[in-house]
């Protein structure tokens, strides 16, 4: 059996402190030196993720709002993880195949051949 579970989004933790604040910090430009919250929530909660042994991580597209494009976020921590696989979402007809074969590609190749889609009907 393999476990799995989503990255952290801001509009699925809206309510929370981190939530909150990448709201915030999405609407406004970020202070000097500041990382985005939302990258600092999915590192430690995905990092500790594959500290456990978790097989998976979906990584889902939100076009609008706050959120950090899924991509950057996967390749950003995938190239780190030791046992997850970065899943990515994909929404086709909002991107093109080709466009989404580069990105896979260049993805697997980071995250040594553990890469995988989401093709979301």
């Amino acid at each position: 059996m393999e476990y799995g579970l989503y990255a952290p989004i801001v509009m699925a933790s809206a309510g929370t402190a981190e939530g909150e604040r990448a709201i915030s910090e999405a609407l406004n430009s970020l202070p000097s030196g500041r990382r985005d919250a939302q990258f600092d929530l999915s590192t430690s909660l995905l990092m500790r993720a594959d500290a456990l042994g978790f097989n998976l991580v979906l990584f889902a597209e939100r076009h609008l709002g706050a959120d950090i494009s899924a991509w950057v976020l996967a390749s950003a921590l995938g190239a780190r993880f030791e046992n997850i696989r970065p899943l990515v979402a994909v929404h086709p007809g909002l991107w093109n195949p080709v466009l989404v074969a580069k990105l896979a590609a260049s993805l697997d190749r980071i995250c040594v051949g553990r890469m995988a889609l989401n093709i979301v009907n």
